[in-house]
């Protein structure tokens, strides 16, 4: 087992890897992906593509993992975990690669790897006591029999957490340019025919050693040559010929009929490329043996027409899964099975399309009929009360483009069907641990009880929200907001705190890569000692800081208001909003000593100097870098960042005020809502935060106090501040079940005062109460453990409930 052993490999010739991590690869769960295509289909076009396994990307993603760790000085069992992530990352993806993560949409094959690797009940993994050909799953105990042969202790959840991106180390494996697409796009270059460089995913494996690496701020000769690599890849797939574009329709549409028919998404998961194949051919229906039949005969189905969509609006709506479905669903006619791809340009910026003349998009519409081509299109226009006497025509395409602009902005199939409905509570039951014990919130700034972003994400996925309008309305600093970019739907964030919403707009506004590149790399000494600003007054302000510290604050500030881009001035207020606490002496305490606005403890006289520059310069390298990392999800789902943010809005208002007008919406249009109200006398947001607001909006402290629902520093008044919470809570559920649409989802987090004077209160029964007399349709609940507490004070469980209306 520590032997190495050397592989002949097409990209880098002879490359070796040690026993243990080939033992490794000899486990059930990673043997399968030699029998899984490294392309989404099998191709006929690109002929060689169709031999590349994720097998040999997953060998080789390992091997450039050690090239990676061989330049950082880390840790042994850091290196060998991260090693593991590189082979293992791959692990749950399904047969024909992504094909079945477009088709299943709440799949996500990083997630399930996650389950795999820590061997604990995933969404999908029921499936998993027969992995491979009657072999049951074996990973972690083999990572455990290395672990000990080893002599160091590898931690299943480090692994795991590398593959999703939320280590420390996830950007190696989980960024814009990693070691899994540096060698996944070079390789699938190579065999389709691109003269590759086979140092470039080497010579990135040597950069990701040293940070982050992005695709637009580095002129390193590797960056440019694998985006040209990519560039080439992505133009090749979007601009093929229509018999390989009608083979992809055709595999989606066999499948899509296969899932009709009862085939559970665990057997279709744990698969291979023609194992699904045999599957769908077993199920008895001889209509669905005859279509699989000849995709296997590499026969391609008719093309009927192609419709090039130039708006961007529209290319959002068609993006949706479910678009492809329905469409087929109102052209589908008689002894024909009509099949619709819809494909998007993923490399020509949307800026330049009109320029170049190109499309955002197309839809793409084949059939396999038992009549002709020209029947089958006279079929189907007058199934859509379009009779048209020449089918050829080009008006015929223009008719058919007014027709699906018409479906794209009603979006009929974003609609919740009965079956899917029944579902959902069975699909959330199935979340193996509402509890997301090893999951943290990433952000860039500290804010007090801000909800765990699974509960959203998850939330989103089951409740089949991607493509729909989300609202928050105690929106805080934008977990559900982000959440809900990274699975591709819309989202209003509503906030009354000014320094929430303005941290969330930090994450939700765009920020060029160039200029994320820009503030890393400030050199503050240089930038602030020339804009000496003087600070702010305030109360107890010499007791809060330091005089030097002090001076620091106020040039860092100075600094900031000559910058000239609206998005980076955001970034910078919002870094240094979250320094301020951490300059005092308080620094790393709960809110509370803020929000009592007691700076120091008993006996002491002054603060201590805390350095204020290095500091600011060290918390912009930091949260750079959480913002690249958020990117990178969105980025990871082949979405364009800056059009999915522009799906964001955050909104400073009161929560109790929200409406249809208020936010500028149709009524009706809202899919859901999934907030997170403020518990009863638990946080004081705006006060708990005052050095912010002293230094950035020192006019708004009291106003936004004002409108907090049951803030803390209420629980010790004479009068019942009860009375007043649940009637702001009732306000806001009111408005939202005025809001959603008809079958929409009201999803509350609700939790429990631990003062004693609340132990009799009953938030939840009162709220479930109002509810019903809204006329909502309870669906499903949970309490949930909180492994991290939000404050030292906070209760250990609270409540998910998910109405429908």
């Amino acid at each position: 087992m520590n032997n190495t052993i050397s592989f002949a490999d097409i990209l880098y010739g002879r490359i070796e890897l040690p026993g243990w991590l080939v033992n490794l690869a000899r486990c059930p769960e990673l043997v399968r992906l030699r029998h899984v295509r490294l392309s989404n289909v099998d191709s006929f076009e690109f002929k060689d593509l169709s031999g590349a396994t994720r097998w040999e990307h997953a060998l080789a993603t390992a091997w450039l993992a050690m090239v990676t760790v061989a330049e950082m000085k880390i840790p042994e069992v850091s290196k060998t975990e991260l090693i593991i992530a590189a082979l293992c990352h791959d692990v749950a993806t399904p047969p024909f690669a992504h094909t079945l993560e477009y088709i299943i949409d709440s799949y996500d094959h990083e997630r399930e790897s996650e389950f795999v690797i820590r061997a604990i009940m995933g969404d999908y993994t029921s499936y998993m006591k027969d992995v491979f050909y009657g072999n049951t799953y074996t990973l972690h105990k083999t990572i455990s029999k290395v672990s000990n042969l080893l002599g160091m202790k590898l931690d299943l959840y480090t692994i795991s957490s590398h593959i999703t991106g939320d280590s420390d180390l996830g950007h190696i494996i989980h960024g814009e340019i990693d070691i899994d697409n540096a060698d996944n796009v070079t390789r699938a270059s190579l065999y389709m025919g691109y003269s590759v460089d086979r140092n470039v995913p080497i010579q990135l494996a040597k950069l990701l050693s040293h940070g982050y690496v992005s695709p637009s701020s580095s002129n390193d000769p590797a960056v440019e040559s694998w985006l040209i690599y990519k560039k080439f890849m992505y133009s090749s797939f979007y601009e093929a010929g229509l018999d390989e574009q009608g083979r992809v329709a055709f595999l989606h549409y066999i499948i899509r009929k296969g899932i009709k028919l009862g085939v559970g998404f665990d057997r279709l998961i744990w698969s291979t490329d023609a194992g699904l194949l045999d599957l769908l051919h077993s199920l008895g229906d001889v209509e669905l043996c005859r279509l699989v039949t000849h995709y296997r005969m590499l026969r391609s189905p008719t093309h009927l027409w192609s419709i090039p969509f130039y708006e961007i609006k529209e290319a959002r709506s068609l993006e949706h899964p479910n678009a492809s479905v329905w469409i087929e669903s109102q052209l589908s006619v008689a002894k024909a099975h009509i099949m619709v791809l819809y494909t998007t340009n993923r490399i020509v910026d949307e800026s330049d399309m009109d320029l170049l003349g190109k499309p955002i998009s197309s839809l793409h519409i084949f059939a396999v009929a038992n009549k002709s081509s020209r029947l089958v299109k006279i079929d189907i226009m007058r199934k859509i009360d379009m009779p048209f006497s020449d089918v050829d025509a080009p008006e015929v395409q223009n008719l058919l483009r007014t027709r699906i602009d018409r479906w794209a902005l009603t979006t009929p199939w974003l609609q919740h069907d009965p079956v899917s409905i029944k579902s959902v509570p069975q699909e959330l039951d199935n979340v193996s641990d509402w509890s997301f014990r090893n999951i943290r919130n990433e952000s860039i700034h500290a804010y007090p009880s801000t909800f765990v972003k699974a509960i959203p994400s998850n939330l989103i996925r089951y409740l089949k929200l991607k493509g729909q309008l989300i609202l928050d309305p105690f929106g805080g600093t934008g977990q559900t907001a982000m959440e809900a970019a990274v699975h591709g739907s819309q989202c209003i964030s509503v906030d009354s705190n000014h320094i929430a919403t303005m941290i969330a707009k930090t994450m939700l506004s765009f920020i060029p890569e160039a200029s994320l590149d820009k503030v890393y790399n400030l050199d503050m000494d240089d930038y602030t000692l020339s804009m000496q600003r003087y600070p702010p007054k305030f109360d107890k302000q010499e007791k809060w800081y330091h005089e030097k510290t002090l001076r620091q604050l106020a040039s860092i500030w100075g600094f900031i208001e000559n910058w000239d881009d609206e998005s980076t001035i955001l970034f910078l207020k919002s870094t240094f909003s979250s320094l301020l606490t951490d300059c005092t002496d308080r620094r790393g305490r709960q809110h509370g000593y803020f929000a009592d606005n007691t700076p120091l403890e008993k006996g002491k006289a002054r603060p201590d100097y805390v350095d204020a520059l290095s500091l600011y310069r060290k918390r912009i390298q930091r949260n750079t870098g959480i913002i690249r990392r958020f990117y990178s999800r969105i980025n990871k789902q082949n979405r364009n960042v800056e059009r999915t943010l522009s799906d964001i809005k955050v909104l400073n208002m009161n929560s109790e005020l929200i409406s249809s007008d208020s936010l500028n919406i149709e009524p009706g249009s809202v899919g859901a809502v999934i907030t997170s109200p403020p518990y009863l006398c638990m946080s004081d947001y705006s006060l708990g935060l005052r050095l912010s607001y002293y230094w950035l909006f020192p006019e708004k402290m009291d106003e936004d106090f004002g409108v907090e629902i049951g803030p803390r520093r209420y629980r010790g008044r004479v009068d019942d501040p009860t009375i007043k919470y649940l009637a702001g809570i009732d306000r806001v559920l009111t408005a939202c079940s005025n809001i959603i649409k008809n079958g929409g989802y009201i999803a509350f987090v609700l939790g429990y005062s631990t003062a004693k004077r609340f132990n009799d209160v009953d938030v939840l029964g009162y709220i479930e109460n109002r509810a019903q007399a809204l006329g909502l349709e309870w669906v499903w609940a949970k309490e949930r453990t909180i492994q991290f507490q939000r404050n030292k004070s906070r209760s250990s469980k609270e409540d998910i409930i998910v109405w429908k209306k």
